[in-house]
């Protein structure tokens, strides 16, 4: 814990996005945050060990959070506003597993997103989809009904998977999906945090003002960090935290 305290206090991060968090009902957010430097969104396991995701958004920033409409996926979705213009930010976990049931848990992921994704202004997809078959520079994948409808979404949607180095092993598992690449100013595979076997992302988003509708208008919000479970907006970042 005195790992992601470090994260949140000392890395400058507007948006922390963490995948795997193992939090339970017993994990308060006053004990992920207790300076209260942070608005704290998550979706806990509620039946086994393990799993869980959260976002963790300066105080300050203006955000809403989405919602998801399969509530058995670990997902979560924020909008953000930052100098005017507005971001979606999608952090998902995905068990590594394969079967049946993977294969329906995959086809209630991909409806959530289908829902997500159909907004005007650009958004990010975060986490660990437990993907090491697909071939993201080819597009290519496993034909088992989990990694090629995965991968069939995220192109059907226009994303770019961001992510060139591995971040667990020899497997780019911990993926930053973004449907404007172009907003990307920058992204690094980091350390990971604490005592996860994952490494860290962190990315940077340029963001342009303009003017947008009255609901979001206001003044200027963010900069995310992405954990994995993590993520930085404005600066991103992403990593595991595991118990």
């Amino acid at each position: 814990m005195s790992d992601f305290h470090y994260v949140l206090y000392n890395c400058n991060y507007d948006i922390v996005l963490v995948t795997e968090t193992w939090l339970t009902a017993s994990d308060t957010n006053g004990l992920l945050d207790p300076e209260g430097a942070y608005s704290i969104v998550r979706r806990d396991r509620l039946h086994s060990v393990g799993g869980g995701v959260c976002i963790a958004v300066k105080r300050g920033l203006k955000y809403v959070e989405v919602y998801c409409t399969a509530s058995s996926v670990e997902m979560l979705c924020v909008d953000v506003v930052c100098f005017n213009s507005r971001f979606r930010f999608i952090v998902i976990y995905r068990p590594p597993h394969y079967g049946s049931n993977a294969r329906d848990y995959a086809n209630k992921l991909i409806e959530s997103l289908e829902s997500l994704c159909q907004v005007a202004w650009p958004v990010f997809i975060v986490g660990d989809l437990n993907c090491p078959g697909v071939n993201w520079q080819t597009n290519c994948a496993p034909l088992d009904g989990v990694q090629d409808k995965l991968l069939d979404c995220v192109v059907d949607y226009g994303f770019t998977q961001c992510v060139q180095l591995p971040t667990r092993g020899a497997n780019v598992l911990d993926l930053v999906l973004v449907n404007e690449p172009l907003l990307l100013s920058s992204l690094s595979v980091l350390d990971p945090v604490g005592n996860s076997d994952h490494d860290s992302v962190q990315f940077c988003i340029a963001a342009e003002p303009k003017v947008i509708d009255n609901e979001y208008a206001g003044e200027p919000v963010l900069t995310p960090h992405y954990i994995y479970g993590s993520v930085q907006i404005m600066r991103v970042s992403r990593h595991i935290c595991r118990k």
